[in-house]
């Protein structure tokens, strides 16, 4: 079966998800702070990961690939750019706060640069959406491997974001968090968002392998 060690790849991404979020229940100190923290081991890997990523695309695929579908590649550097904290290193704070547009100390030519960031990511999603959502619902009815791994991909950004802050959110709702569980779940976030990539690799493999089938063109 063509699809096994793709679904095989899939249980065990799974399986080291769970494994690292057990393994930060157990760590302290620096132990703990080496593997989870920012620029520690999981946050470096995630980076490396998405890098791994579009290098198998640019082989796989070639110069013809990323002209046709320079969104996809895009995207996933936006990804990994945004594991090396790219959205908060040169500017006053991270671009995808609110206060950053409102703030007033916040640079004008800051605000401009956080505005055109986002309107490229809009501008790549709306891209995928557009050209792909019908192939993407078709390779899901149909259990195409590679519709199952992004949209594996969709649930582990959209539950990592949501996790992402997720003491302050609820303190809006005088929701008091404690400090252990807002720990565990920051751990989790940070592990969710290792995941990603390689739920990428293995959808991409997966994807350049399809050549006696119509592929879904989504990845």
């Amino acid at each position: 079966m063509r699809d096994r060690p793709t679904i095989i790849g899939f249980v065990a991404s799974g399986m080291l998800i769970l494994l690292l979020f057990l393994l930060s229940l157990l760590l302290e100190g620096s132990a703990r702070d080496f593997l989870i923290e920012e620029g520690g081991l999981i946050e470096s890997a995630s980076a490396f990961g998405h890098f791994l990523c579009v290098a198998i695309i640019l082989y796989k695929g070639g110069l013809s690939y990323l002209k046709q579908y320079h969104y996809v590649v895009l995207l996933i550097i936006f990804f990994m750019l945004r594991e090396l904290d790219f959205h908060a290193k040169f500017t006053t704070m991270g671009i995808f706060k609110t206060r950053f547009y409102i703030s007033d100390s916040v640079l004008l030519v800051e605000k401009i640069v956080g505005v055109m960031v986002i309107l490229l990511l809009l501008y790549f999603i709306f891209k995928m959406v557009h050209r792909h959502s019908r192939e993407f619902l078709l390779g899901l009815k149909n259990y195409s491997v590679v519709s199952i791994g992004i949209f594996m991909a969709i649930v582990l950004i959209v539950v990592s974001k949501s996790l992402d802050g997720l003491c302050r959110k609820f303190k809006e709702f005088d929701v008091e968090i404690s400090k252990q569980i807002n720990m565990h779940l920051t751990a989790l976030e940070e592990i969710l968002e290792l995941g990603l990539p390689i739920i990428l690799i293995l959808t991409v493999i997966a994807y350049f392998n399809q050549k006696d089938v119509q592929p879904i063109k989504l990845i």
